[in-house]
């Protein structure tokens, strides 16, 4: 059988290239290269967590001085059990399909898993899955979809009538929040700048051995979210008595609803349940005052999905499957519920915009 071809980084100077812009245009269709570039200049050269090289976390398989598939990594800066790890976020992997099930997908999993002391991925398809499984990759467990609606009849009325939603580009005015605030006795505000960001989420418990996630810094804060080119993010602290928090959304259309998406939420001190309901509760009216007719949460997060209401209105039930690799670590799994994913966490959203 024929070799499947050379797997290596793409250089910098490859990214403008001719070959590599054929293959993204075989991949994602003609027309998509200046979407493809702008979002691949966010992802490694702007992102704070990218690490300063001649090469790019895109992995190329070359066949007979042809490139015939890529696999990207986002990179981003975690806790494992308490210690800083390097991580990367398998985003894109995608092989022209004459040289599918060639073992290529195997060769893209290895070289990854060589720069990175962690490799994480979700939605795989169910090849995808066993080949991660086979390659020796912890199957973590799933993320849970949330959703609620926060006007019924509306959303009732929308569907009767298969209404196109309104425009998702909502603002949230400073004056919808003095009601919202008053109900349950919790202080919000809007953030307009990094400024008004904790420096960090993590710094109380990095060593202790046990927390596992995606690092929250302000840098990355910045431009995960407050400086994003390709969408518009709302941020919002969330304050009672000594508890603080930040909650992240974006409005949405989605088969014809707007929907209000819950991406983030980081809690300067972890609020016990009761507070966390009452930040749950303020959070459904601020979605409501963007005018969404639907809340949506995917996260693993189950202290948020406890405090969330439950009833006729809601609705729950399997998100991605989350499986992740650890170079020279530890056998023992961490299951996918103690990394509180969120949408934010592995860039699904801003992808979209590339391939629109």
């Amino acid at each position: 059988m024929d070799s499947p071809g050379t797997v290596r980084r793409l250089s910098v100077a490859e990214l403008d290239s001719s070959e590599y812009r054929d293959l993204v245009e075989q991949l994602f269709g003609a027309g998509c290269w200046d979407r493809h570039r702008r979002y691949y200049q966010w992802l490694f050269f702007d992102n704070p967590a990218a690490e300063p090289a001649d090469t790019v976390p895109i992995y190329v398989c070359e066949h007979q001085g042809r490139f015939v598939g890529q696999a990207a990594l986002w990179p981003f800066d975690m806790l494992l059990r308490g210690h800083r790890r390097h991580g990367g976020w398998f985003i894109d992997l995608y092989i022209l399909p004459e040289f599918q099930r060639k073992g290529i997908g195997g060769l893209f999993h290895r070289a990854a898993a060589g720069d990175f002391d962690v490799v994480g991925s979700l939605g795989m398809t169910q090849g995808a899955y066993s080949l991660f499984k086979k390659g020796g990759w912890h199957m973590a467990g799933a993320t849970t979809v949330y959703t609620h609606l926060l006007r019924p009849l509306r959303w009732l009325r929308k569907k009767a009538i298969g209404a196109v939603a309104e425009n998702p580009m909502a603002v949230l005015h400073e004056q919808s929040l003095r009601g919202i605030a008053s109900g349950d006795g919790i202080e919000v505000s809007m953030v307009a700048s990094a400024g008004e960001l904790p420096e960090s989420f993590d710094a109380g418990v990095i060593g202790d051995g046990v927390s596992t996630r995606v690092c929250r810094t302000r840098p990355f804060l910045r431009w995960r979210y407050l400086e994003n080119p390709f969408g518009r993010y709302s941020v919002a602290r969330l304050r009672s008595r000594h508890y603080e928090s930040f909650a992240v959304w974006r409005v949405v259309d989605i088969a014809g609803s707007r929907r209000a998406v819950l991406v983030d939420l980081m809690h300067v001190t972890t609020p016990p349940a009761e507070i966390l309901r009452r930040f749950a509760n303020t959070l459904l009216g601020l979605m409501r005052a963007t005018r969404a007719e639907v809340f949506e949460c995917r996260t693993s997060d189950r202290a948020l999905l406890d405090a969330l209401p439950r009833g006729l209105l809601s609705r729950t039930g399997q998100g991605m499957q989350f499986v992740y690799f650890e170079r020279g670590g530890s056998t023992s799994m961490v299951p996918c519920e103690e990394w509180r994913l969120y949408p934010g966490d592995c860039d699904v959203d801003t992808f979209m915009v590339r391939l629109g």
